[in-house]
This record gives C-alpha cells, structure tokens and sequence, in this order.
C-alpha cells in the first residue's frame, strides 16, 4: 500500500485505504467491521467500542483485555504527567502527553486525547496554572473513561 496513515490510525481510514486493494467480493467484510451498532450510535459513550471491536475481530475477551490494559498502561502514563508537572520537567510532560494522546486516540476516547493534545502543545513550563489545570483535566477525563470501562468490563 503506498497510502500514508498517520497515528493514532483510525479503522476507517485503515478501510478506506484496504478498500482501494481488495477485490470487490471482500469489501463487506470490511463494511461489517467498520460499521458500529444502533446501540453505540445511540448512546453518548465516552469510548467508541465499535472501533475497539473491530480490532479485536468482536471477540468480547480480547476487548476486556485490551481496555484493562488500557487501564493499566495509562494509569502509569498520568503519574507520570503528574509527577512532571510537579516537577516542572516540561521534556518529560510533554513526552508523556504525547504517549497519552495517541492511546486515547487508539481507543476512540476524544476527549481524553484532546486534553492530552493540549498538554502536549504547551511550549515552556511559564504557564503553570495552564499546565495544573490540564493535568487536573486529564486525570478526570481517565477517570470518567475508567468508570465506563469498569462497566464494560463487568
């Protein structure tokens, strides 16, 4: 393929691209998992599962799985932040953004990556009051998205 996806790479765009290569007959196989259900649709979900199911081909195990390691990994990855701002090491808070906002982004979890986008793009640690509130706002957006998981998961 010689189509450029950037990261964190949306299933979508990944069908799109795929579409252009596969013969005709496969191309609802692709419709299929791209496709999220009425119930997805419908509810304001702060993850967007149907993408998450398609990667993980449906299987409900695997998505737990995924979405607890999610959990972990990133639970880690905001201490991180915390401790950085606290720290006024703007190089490492910047880096650990810049980890957040593409898993956010892998998962679907907008708001999350975009607080994440946020942090990422401070230039200097001059604005401490920008960077305590943003780090503040990602810790609960992560725990909003981890309430939801929490439940799916269950």
């Amino acid at each position: 393929m010689d189509g450029y996806l950037s990261k964190p790479v949306k299933l979508e765009q990944l069908a799109d691209e795929i579409r252009k290569w596969i013969p005709r007959d496969d191309v609802q196989i692709i419709e299929r998992i791209t496709q999220p259900s009425t119930t997805e649709m419908m509810e304001n979900k702060i993850i967007d599962l149907s993408v998450l199911r398609g990667i993980c081909h449906g299987n409900e195990d695997d998505l737990r799985e995924m979405l607890g390691d999610f959990v972990d990994i990133n639970s880690l990855i905001i201490n991180d932040i915390e401790n950085a701002a606290k720290e006024n090491d703007h190089e490492a808070l910047t880096g650990h953004a810049h980890k957040l906002k593409g898993s956010a982004g892998t998962v679907e979890a907008k708001p999350l990556a975009e607080i994440a986008k946020q942090l990422e793009k401070i230039k200097t640690n001059d604005d401490t009051i920008k960077v305590l509130k943003l780090t503040q706002a990602i810790r609960s957006e992560f725990e909003r998205v981890c309430v939801e998981i929490n439940e799916l998961r269950e």
